[in-house]
């Protein structure tokens, strides 16, 4: 694929994340508008963890965290999407182009928030179930696409991007189609209670996994500088994983740097191997 067409391919991930911005501040205005109730009630469960559930708390204004987490995960998908298409778009490096995505990926998040939104009007419907199954789907693609960054981080050479991409997203789908969901159970992450939350662990924790091993192969049959990628996935994934789950101000600010300083590191440790300096 030429620099050009991936150029144009991240572009459009800016521009979803653009619109996934608009959107979110349109509908913050509406809940905030006092049409709607929001409190502690709101939510059937509390997740703080994968298969860990805590009943309803009263007056925690968990929500508020989750909003605020939401709206700084925006900002910064945006924000580093045009950052990284602008200081490598004349650098031919797959794992930059697929990591970018997968910083593009993050905006999708923000649907919860459009979840929240068709909870709090229908209590239940079919869009709500389908706003859940379309964050899930932006999960997995983000992270098949950060699979696909540390698998050419190992000098794979296959070169038909579209072919991998448009494998990511009907895998993607597929899985968040047949997913099922618990309707009875709205969560305190704005999304409806996943039916097979084993299966969905074990995909999310088997691709991790598999990222940092990647990148720690690539630092053995390719240049030590790859260690530092090493230490930026784990950061990002801890941050990322974590931030989907855990809020509060304290967790919100160790996440977030997480997530941030495991992104500007990636960015130096790629400007380092493929500026050469």
């Amino acid at each position: 694929m030429l620099v050009g067409a991936r150029n144009n391919i991240l572009l459009s991930g800016i521009l979803v994340s653009l619109v996934c911005m608009i959107g979110f501040v349109l509908i913050l205005a509406g809940l905030l508008s006092g049409e709607y109730h929001i409190d502690d009630t709101t939510f059937n469960t509390y997740q703080y963890w994968w298969f860990m559930y805590e009943g309803v708390h009263q007056n925690n204004y968990h929500y508020v965290f989750v909003i605020i987490g939401l709206s700084l995960l925006l900002v910064f998908s945006f924000s580093m999407s045009i950052i990284f298409r602008s200081l490598f778009k004349r650098i031919a490096s797959a794992e930059v182009f697929f990591f970018s995505l997968f910083i593009c990926s993050l905006s999708i998040e923000s649907l919860r928030l459009l979840s929240l939104f068709f909870h709090l009007v229908w209590n239940f419907n079919l869009t709500g179930l389908i706003t859940s199954r379309i964050v899930y789907f932006g999960r997995f693609f983000g992270l098949l696409c950060f699979f696909f960054s540390s698998l050419y981080s190992i000098e794979v050479k296959y070169q038909k991007y579209g072919n991998l991409l448009g494998g990511a997203v009907i895998l993607s789908i597929i899985i968040a189609y047949i997913v099922p969901f618990d309707t009875s159970e709205f969560l305190s992450t704005f999304l409806y209670k996943l039916g097979d939350e084993s299966g969905v662990c074990m995909i999310y924790s088997g691709l991790s996994i598999i990222i940092v091993i990647n990148f720690i192969v690539a630092t053995i049959i390719r240049q030590k500088r790859f260690l530092g990628i090493v230490v930026a996935s784990l950061l990002i994934l801890a941050g990322y994983t974590a931030l989907l789950f855990i809020s509060g101000p304290l967790p919100l600010v160790l996440e977030f740097l997480a997530l941030l300083g495991g992104t500007i590191l990636f960015y130096v440790q790629m400007g380092k191997i493929y500026f050469w300096y």
